[in-house]
């Protein structure tokens, strides 16, 4: 900051950018910076005017290896103590190797990051903006030229894993959501009818969500009756939050009644699981002769999610569907049933089917019949939470699309001789010509969520 001192920028100037930073930086080297008039160094000002104004501040200062044979001033060696002492994030760097610092800094901003959100204590997405977006579950017309949104979906789209994702088998993946809204939708204008959706993180979902904003965008009619302000939307996924705050192509965000549940933290993929997220997966599982089943703190983690969950669905009296998103979907001698990437996913998956409302299962081709590969898949059905009983208990459907005919006729003999489940079937073609089919079926109990389709 020796430029500030120049008579460039005011006391009042540099105030304010440290007032509006989202997190504060300090490296205290062999001197102590430039003096102000009134005895203190510029940085140490600049240092207390980050605490006065209760910003993250990241400290870096000279080891003690490379303090040996220097003489400095005690101002130095009084202020140095006193970052140390702080209690705020502190590290300490080497004159000899002054490029480590860089890594140093570079992850120290990124869990400083990690933990604002998490937080929610002002900085790279400020209390108030949280408070609007997502407390208040409000989403205003303005969001698309949010400057901290925009910074967090570049985050998240920058991890690898979620763009791999988010690019496999992307026609299959829309022609769900394009067919799932058509059946949906109109349930939604309808007393009683659908009043809350929950729409789980996931690569398919984050189509679903697309397409859900082509629906509306194209269905002008589902504005003018005000059906935008009586349904809630809450997801998992940051990525779908965006998509469905944005819109397709800079659209009129759908919904005003939108937010993050559960509540954040949110994961390095961009989901969050509220009070599950603590829960570490060597504490999740445990064997007995019966196979796997889930540790005792796991299961007081997930009742409570799980009775937290089944109030917000059906708050108020209103009717409520999750839509799941699952990483495979297995078929043989010896499981059947579903399966998720880690042990977070599946536990909320528990607290999902637990609450025993509607639900819809989404599943594109490529997933059906896909096994896990050792130690990177969790079933979801463990620990006495029964395959047969949910789909039988519950109001309960499957999306699933596929470019395969043979594929496509397996599935349907699968639902309708297993489950003795209705199956509506569709196809549509991709943009080389090639067909996709498109399979929706449904247990009884779903039948009332049935609009708008020939049965």
């Amino acid at each position: 900051m020796d430029a500030f001192s120049s008579g460039h920028f005011t006391e009042e100037y540099i105030e304010s950018l440290i007032e509006s930073c989202d997190i504060f930086l300090i490296i205290l080297g062999q001197a102590i910076g430039t003096a102000k008039s009134n005895r203190k160094s510029w940085t140490q000002w600049e240092y207390e005017i980050a605490k006065l104004y209760n910003k993250p501040i990241i400290s870096f200062v000279l080891d003690a290896d490379s303090m040996r044979g220097l003489e400095p001033k005690r101002a130095l060696v009084k202020f140095r103590q006193e970052i140390i002492d702080s209690g705020k994030i502190v590290g300490f760097f080497n004159i000899a190797n002054i490029l480590s610092l860089r890594d140093q800094a570079a992850d120290s901003i990124r869990e400083t990051v990690n933990i604002l959100t998490i937080n929610s204590s002002g900085g790279w997405i400020r209390n108030e903006e949280l408070e609007k977006y997502v407390k208040k579950e409000t989403v205003p017309f303005d969001m698309v030229s949010n400057p901290s949104l925009s910074k967090l979906m570049l985050r998240f789209f920058d991890l690898s894993e979620v763009a791999d994702n988010m690019e496999s088998d992307i026609e299959e993946k829309e022609a769900i959501g394009n067919f799932i809204w058509r059946i949906i939708c109109p349930n939604l204008e309808h007393d009683p009818g659908i009043k809350r959706i929950f729409i789980d993180g996931g690569s398919t979902t984050f189509r679903v969500c697309q397409q859900f904003n082509n629906y509306i965008k194209n269905v002008p009619s589902y504005f003018h009756n005000h059906t935008n302000e009586k349904v809630t939307i809450s997801t998992n996924s940051i990525l779908n939050f965006l998509e469905l705050s944005m819109g397709m192509e800079g659209a009129l965000p759908p919904y005003r009644n939108l937010h993050l549940y559960p509540p954040p933290p949110i994961g390095k993929t961009g989901k969050t699981f509220g009070a599950l997220v603590n829960i570490t997966p060597e504490t999740v599982f445990f064997y007995e002769q019966n196979g796997w089943n889930l540790s005792e703190s796991a299961r007081n983690r997930i009742s409570k999610t799980t009775e937290e969950y089944t109030d917000w669905l059906r708050r108020d009296g209103q009717i409520g569907l999750s839509i799941m998103s699952v990483a495979g979907f297995m078929i043989d001698n010896y499981v059947q049933g579903p399966w998720v990437k880690n042990h977070l996913s599946m536990l909320l998956a528990h607290c999902v089917l637990r609450s025993k409302q509607p639900c819809l299962m989404v599943i594109d081709g490529r997933k059906w019949n896909l096994h896990p590969q050792t130690q990177q898949g969790f079933r979801i059905f463990i620990d006495g939470l029964s395959w047969n009983s949910i789909v039988n208990e519950q109001p309960f459907a499957f999306a699933i699309s596929t470019l395969i005919n043979d594929k496509r006729a397996q599935i349907v003999s699968f639902f309708k001789e297993e489950f003795k489940f209705e199956v509506l079937t569709d196809e549509s073609k991709t943009n080389d010509g090639r067909k996709i089919y498109r399979i929706f079926a449904f247990n009884k109990l779903f039948s009332p969520f049935i609009y708008g389709v020939k049965r």
